[in-house]
């Protein structure tokens, strides 16, 4: 926000290719912790019919609305001040939440399994994403608009931290990149959904009410991790076995 407002349009989008496309050639480079080649497996179930991942996506793309919704009511409610140029630093404020709950988060040892720290990390972001909607419905201005996008974004972490290793548990090895892909499909379609519904409610309603829309966001994944708790508690698929060589029979020589 900051580039595109004090230098030109374009500017932010050529930030993010940059950073982007080295971010990713450094990942890539990382062969030393590269998971190994798994080999092909006989084709089996598509990844969707687990049910803990069907539960998963509900709440990633729940997730990516918070995500979307969340970066057009900010820039909407500073324009609405005046201050537009300052979003961008809000929408810091929230990824510097999640920073620092996610590094907090590597230090404890938890005894609570995947689903559980689930279900904490999306009860957590459902409440503390009231936080900006009461700082936005109250007009307390972007100071405190700014603590609590800072608190809000800490639940996030933890969320899809928790959200990713129960793919891992959900699935059988061999569906890892099936169910991954299918997982950050759901955050995508969930954050373009987000952008539109924010968008909409903050145009048409008084400053501060598309804070709405992430926080009933969140509730619905809380409400989705919760429906779906047992699918989240069952156990992956078995691996398939593998197919034996069928030996046509040997005809008995003639006497």
């Amino acid at each position: 926000m900051l580039l595109c407002s004090t230098l030109f349009p374009a500017a932010g989008l050529l930030a993010a290719t940059v950073l982007g496309t080295t971010g990713v050639l450094v990942f890539a480079a990382q062969r030393r912790t590269e998971p190994p080649v798994q080999p092909v497996a006989a084709a089996g179930r598509g990844a969707l019919r687990a049910g803990g991942l069907r539960v998963l996506v509900l709440v990633f793309a729940a997730t990516g609305v918070v995500f979307g919704s969340m970066e057009v009511s900010t820039i909407a409610y500073a324009d609405s001040l005046g201050q537009k140029p300052l979003a961008g630093g809000l929408l810091a404020l929230v990824a510097a939440g999640s920073c620092v709950s996610g590094l907090v988060l590597g230090t404890v040892r938890s005894r609570a399994g995947a689903a559980g720290r689930l279900l904490a990390g999306v009860a957590a972001m459902a409440g503390l994403l009231l936080l900006p909607l009461a700082a936005g419905l109250a007009g307390a201005g972007l100071a405190v608009l700014g603590a609590a996008l800072f608190v809000a974004g800490s639940g996030t972490a933890p969320t899809m931290v928790a959200g990713m290793t129960m793919v891992q548990e959900v699935l059988p090895a061999r569906q890892l990149n099936e169910g991954m892909g299918v997982a950050v499909a759901g955050i995508l379609v969930g954050i373009s959904t987000g952008a539109a519904l924010g968008g909409a409610v903050a145009q048409h309603t008084a400053p501060g009410t598309g804070f709405l829309v992430p926080a009933g966001a969140a509730a619905v994944a809380l409400l989705a991790a919760l429906a779906g708790r047992r699918r989240l508690l069952g156990r992956p698929e078995a691996p398939d076995a593998p197919v034996a060589p069928v030996t046509p029979p040997v005809s008995a020589p003639a006497a």
